[in-house]
């Protein structure tokens, strides 16, 4: 009876392990693929014309995409009255504020020997 377990452990070690070994095979020697890369990438900055060609709508001002006077209004109005944009925009300011007082040099005296 133990040497049948045995045996079972034995053949179940050697088809897991056969099983792994060729399971971690790839296949052929694998070669890298040429790509074909550009010796050099255009430069927005110095041409005008390629600028106006990539502008997309993400870049306009959002509320002036539509040429709509009402809802630039309606824009203003909801803007003006977000009250928690400007509690967002205060906690802002004043983290901005503590942060630089933080960072400024203090006018302590240089501790004497």
């Amino acid at each position: 009876m133990k040497a049948e377990k045995r045996d079972t452990g034995q053949l179940l070690t050697v088809i897991v392990g056969s099983a792994m070994l060729v399971g971690c095979m790839v296949g052929p020697k694998y070669h890298r693929p040429t790509v074909q890369t550009p010796n050099s990438f255009r430069d927005l900055a110095d041409n005008p014309q390629l600028q106006a060609q990539t502008t997309s709508y993400a870049d306009l001002p959002w509320w002036q995409v539509f040429q709509d006077p009402k809802l630039q209004e309606l824009i203003r109005t909801a803007l003006k009255q977000n009250y928690d944009l400007q509690l967002a925009t205060e906690t802002l300011r004043s983290s901005w504020i503590s942060s630089a007082a933080c960072a400024a040099p203090t006018k302590q005296p240089a501790p004497s020997s």
